[in-house]
C-alpha cells in the first residue's frame, strides 16, 4: 500500500499541470534587493503562452515606477511621504517571452518583488478592476477593496501590501493571515530583522461570481511602521479554442464528405464547420442524423458551379465519430472544424454574419465587417479559393489567429479573434497566390455571459 501511495505522488507531481485550473499559481518567484534600479524576479523556467504573469512590488524611492519590456502596469500607489510605491503588473504570456519580469525605478534603493504565473485561459486585456488603499502608520490590519463591481463571473483578484518596519530591531513581523477566502499568502522581505526593512505581500481569490472584492490582512507580532495597499482583477477568455478541436478532410470527387470529430470535443461545445464543393449541386446537405448542424450562411454560384456552408452545431454527451454532408452532384469537397467552448449554446451567433463572393479572377475572400452585441464575442473569418494550387499568401492580420487550414484540392481557412468592447469588427481580407472564385464569411459568437438573440440568424445567396 505504502508503495502504491508513493507512485500515485510521484504521478502527480509529474503531471500537475495536466490537472491545473483556472486561476491555479503555475510557477513563482522572489527576489530583493537593498539597493537596484530593477525591481524584478526571475522564474526558474519559461512560462506558459496564454498565462497569466502578475508581478507585485515594493520598492523604496520611487514614486512612479516604470514597467520594464513588455508588462503592463495594472495599479501603482505611490506614498510621497516617503517616496515609496508598492505597484501590480501584468502581461498574457507570449509565446516568446523570457523568465524576468518587474519594474524599474529612478535611483537605486531597496525592494521586494515577487512574481507569479497564473494558470489561464486569459482575455486579451484582461485587467478588469482596481482599487489602493492610502499609506497608514502603525499598521497590524489593513483592507483593500476594488473600485467597483467586477465585470465578469470568472475573475482573478491580487491584492498587496507593500510595508515598512523602521526604528526597530530584531521585527520580524509580515502578512500573517487574509479574510474573505483569500489564499496563497507570500511576503518577501528586504532587510527582515534588522532596524529598518521593506517588504510587499501578497494573497489571491478566483471568484465565481461578480462581486466588489475586499480583503483585510493581518500582520504578525506587533504589526508594521507603514503599510499601503494595491488590488487588481483579471478576466478568464470568455470563448476559448479547444486544444486539440480543429481538423480538415477532403475529397477529389464524389457527393459525400466527412471528417473526423476532432480529439476532445466536449459535451456543450459549439463546433464550427465550414464546407466547400465545386460541384453543379443546388445544395450541401447535412447528413448527421437528429442533432444536426445549424446553418449560419451559405451560398451557391450557380456559373462557377461554386457550393459553400458555413454551420454549427452543440456537441452533445454522445458525439458521433465523424460528421458528414452529402450533394446531388460529384465534384471536389473540403471541410475545415473548429470548436469553441464558452459559447452560449442557446443563441450562438452575436449577430448577423456576413459573406461575399468574388468572381474568377480574384485573389482576395473578402470577409465584410459585423457589428457584436456582446462584450467579448468570438470574431470567425473564414475563406476559400476556388483552385487545388493556390496557397494562403496572407492572413487577415489585426489580431487574428490562424487556428485550421485544408489545402489539398480546394484551400479552406479559419481566423478568430476576441472582439472586446463590443462594436465594428472591420471588413478583413484574406489573400491567396492565385486567382480563382473566392468567397469569405464573417461570423461573430456569443460568449455564454451575453444578452439578447440578433435581430436576422440566417443568410442564403445565390451568385450568378
Amino acid at each position: 500500500m505504502k508503495k502504491l501511495l508513493l507512485l500515485l505522488i510521484l504521478f502527480l507531481s509529474l503531471h500537475k499541470t495536466a490537472f491545473a485550473a483556472f486561476g491555479d499559481i503555475v510557477q513563482e518567484a522572489v527576489n530583493d534587493s537593498p539597493s537596484s534600479s530593477n525591481v524584478n524576479a526571475t522564474f526558474a523556467g519559461s512560462p506558459t503562452a496564454g498565462n497569466l504573469i502578475v508581478v507585485t512590488c515594493f520598492a523604496g524611492d520611487d514614486t512612479d515606477l516604470v514597467v520594464a519590456g513588455t508588462l503592463l502596469e495594472a495599479v501603482e500607489n505611490a506614498d510621497t511621504t516617503n517616496s515609496d510605491s508598492t505597484a501590480i503588473g501584468y502581461r498574457v504570456v507570449q509565446a516568446a517571452d523570457g523568465t524576468t519580469w518587474g519594474f524599474t525605478q529612478n535611483t537605486a534603493d531597496q525592494h521586494a518583488t515577487i512574481i507569479r504565473e497564473f494558470e489561464g485561459p486569459w482575455r486579451p486585456s484582461p485587467l478588469d478592476k482596481t482599487g489602493t488603499t492610502a499609506y497608514t502608520n502603525t499598521v497590524t490590519t489593513q483592507a483593500v477593496t476594488a473600485s467597483g463591481t467586477t465585470s465578469k463571473n470568472n475573475e482573478l483578484v491580487v491584492a498587496a501590501w507593500g510595508y515598512r518596519v523602521t526604528g526597530g530591531g530584531g521585527d520580524t513581523d509580515t502578512i500573517s493571515s487574509v479574510n474573505n477566502s483569500f489564499t496563497n499568502i507570500q511576503n518577501e522581505t528586504q532587510g527582515s530583522g534588522t532596524a529598518s526593512y521593506k517588504a510587499v505581500g501578497t494573497a489571491i481569490r478566483v471568484l465565481t461570481s461578480t462581486s466588489t472584492p475586499s480583503v483585510t490582512a493581518t500582520w504578525s507580532g506587533d504589526g508594521v511602521s507603514r503599510s499601503g495597499a494595491t488590488m487588481a482583477t483579471f478576466q478568464k477568455a470568455l470563448i476559448t479554442v479547444r486544444a486539440s478541436g480543429t481538423g480538415n478532410a477532403t475529397g477529389s470527387s464524389g457527393t459525400a464528405i466527412s471528417i473526423t470529430k476532432p480529439t476532445g470535443v466536449t459535451s456543450g461545445d459549439v463546433v464550427i464547420a465550414f464546407v466547400y464543393a465545386n460541384n453543379p449541386a443546388t445544395s450541401i446537405v447535412d447528413n448527421n442524423g437528429a442533432n444536426s448542424f445549424t446553418t449560419i450562411g451559405s451560398l451557391r454560384n450557380e456559373t462557377g458551379v461554386f457550393v459553400g456552408l458555413v454551420a454549427y452545431r452543440v456537441a452533445g454527451g454522445s458525439e458521433p465519430a465523424s460528421y458528414a454532408w452529402t450533394s446531388n452532384s460529384s465534384g471536389a469537397w473540403g471541410v475545415v472544424i473548429a470548436t469553441y467552448t464558452g459559447v452560449n449554446t442557446t443563441t450562438v451567433e452575436d449577430t448577423t454574419s456576413t459573406y461575399n463572393f468574388n468572381v474568377d479572377p480574384s485573389s482576395v475572400s473578402d470577409c465584410d465587417s459585423l457589428t457584436t452585441a456582446t462584450d467579448g464575442a468570438f470574431s470567425l473569418v473564414m475563406g476559400t479559393v476556388d483552385s487545388s494550387t493556390s496557397a494562403l499568401s496572407a492572413g487577415p492580420g489585426n489580431g487574428y489567429t490562424q487556428r485550421v487550414i485544408n489545402t489539398a484540392n480546394r484551400d479552406l481557412i479559419i481566423f478568430d479573434k476576441e472582439i472586446a468592447p463590443a462594436g465594428a469588427t472591420g471588413n478583413q481580407t484574406i489573400t491567396w497566390t492565385l486567382s480563382d472564385d473566392t468567397a469569405g464569411y464573417q461570423v461573430a459568437l456569443r460568449p455564454s455571459e451575453g444578452g439578447a438573440a440578433p435581430a436576422a440568424r440566417r443568410r442564403t445567396a445565390t451568385i450568378t
